[in-house]
């Protein structure tokens, strides 16, 4: 009887871990998701992010830039550190623009010619 138990137990535990991990993977999904929407009259080429002090690589693939007028599918690599992060946009005419965004709130990013939004 303690066998059948002990067996019981062990697959209890086993699928409690299982869908304690995909609950976890799933918030981890919708905090690290968000859109990036060109609302300017030139296109991006560059988007980085600055966590522990210094840029990360540049977030669109060598010689992918986002038009004006297009949707960009952004995906964080991980879930740890800050909401609030410094983001660097830059675009083919020579734009910079530095600023932050709230990510655990932001599921759409929205850059124009004079300014950054999200919601």
């Amino acid at each position: 009887m303690k066998l059948v138990m002990k067996k019981v137990f062990t697959k209890a535990a086993v699928i409690s871990a299982l869908t304690l991990g995909a609950i976890t993977v799933a918030h981890a999904g919708a905090w690290a998701d968000f859109h990036l929407h060109n609302g300017s009259s030139h296109s991006i080429i560059m988007f980085q992010t600055k966590e522990g002090g210094s840029w990360g690589k540049n977030w669109l693939g060598k010689g992918d830039k986002i038009k004006p007028g297009g949707v960009y599918d952004m995906h964080f690599g991980h879930n740890e550190g800050p909401c609030t992060i410094q983001f660097h946009v830059e675009a083919d005419d020579g734009f910079k623009y530095d600023y932050e965004a709230d990510f655990c709130k932001a599921n759409n990013l929205y850059i124009t010619d004079s300014t950054v939004k999200y919601d």
